[in-house]
């Protein structure tokens, strides 16, 4: 057993993420408020790009939902998925090889229907 040091509560040691690099082989974070503050740095991490490249899709103006805010890599261009867990800089980086677009623009383009 280990007291998670985010929620203070007394968790197994199988509910934290493996660490090889502490003693007890295990983060300081249990599994459930890791994961938590991972979302929630992921999204603004979203959110600065979003603004960063002018707040709606550049198709049609969309800006009512962040979530369906996607960036569109053009083609063999793509080293990661944008809304995995990168640094703000590595995912400005990506994402200026893409083009900010909603999911329906997105799907459009997918199906031949947009550029």
């Amino acid at each position: 057993m280990k007291i998670c040091r985010q929620c203070k509560k007394e968790v197994p040691l199988n509910d934290f993420y493996y660490n090889v690099g502490t003693k007890d082989k295990c983060g300081s974070w249990c599994k459930q408020c890791d994961t938590k503050e991972k979302a929630k740095l992921r999204i603004e991490r979203k959110k600065r790009l979003v603004q960063y490249f002018g707040g709606g899709c550049l198709i049609c103006g969309y800006k009512k939902c962040l979530g369906a805010i996607e960036f569109h890599h053009k083609h063999n261009q793509k080293e990661f998925e944008i809304n995995k867990y990168h640094s703000f800089e590595k995912m400005l980086k990506e994402a200026k090889r893409c083009k900010m677009i909603c999911a329906n623009c997105h799907r459009e383009i997918h199906a031949g229907l947009a550029e």
